[in-house]
């Protein structure tokens, strides 16, 4: 239901998608061209964020598909005022967590194991794939 007080900017539709596994990944764009919202929808986590421009898909994938877990957070987008961000876990473990929230104390992580961060990766590269050539120069 629309309202006097709508703006184009908050009505989205599909730009992009992709799946893999367990893993099911839409980008939406604003009406107006402007902003972006990443939907993640996987086996324990239904997550929709704005993310910050669209270049963060082909980072993401190039972080997920790194050979050599990181130190560095890759931020994503916003959910609301708090961060979203995808960073390896510095154990052992080969696995990733997706964070929202700005702070260890107040934070919402997610573990992504070995096969949801490569089931993730193939996502993304689809909707990758599906973006157009020219808006991610």
């Amino acid at each position: 239901m629309k309202t006097k007080n709508d703006d184009s900017s908050d009505t989205f539709g599909l730009l992009a998608c992709g799946s893999s596994g367990c893993w099911t990944v839409d980008l939406d764009e604003s009406s107006d061209g402007s902003r972006w919202s990443l939907q993640l929808d996987g086996p324990h986590v239904y997550l929709v964020c704005e993310v910050l421009d669209l270049h963060v898909v082909k980072s993401a994938v190039d972080f997920l598909r790194s050979s050599q877990n990181r130190a560095d957070a890759l931020p994503l987008g916003c959910f609301n005022s708090a961060a979203v961000t995808l960073n390896w876990d510095n154990e052992d473990v080969r696995r990733c967590f997706l964070i929202v929230g700005a702070t260890n104390r107040s934070a919402l992580r997610v573990t992504l194991s070995a096969e949801d961060t490569a089931a993730l990766a193939a996502a993304l590269e689809q909707v990758l794939e599906d973006l157009p050539a020219e808006l991610v120069k």
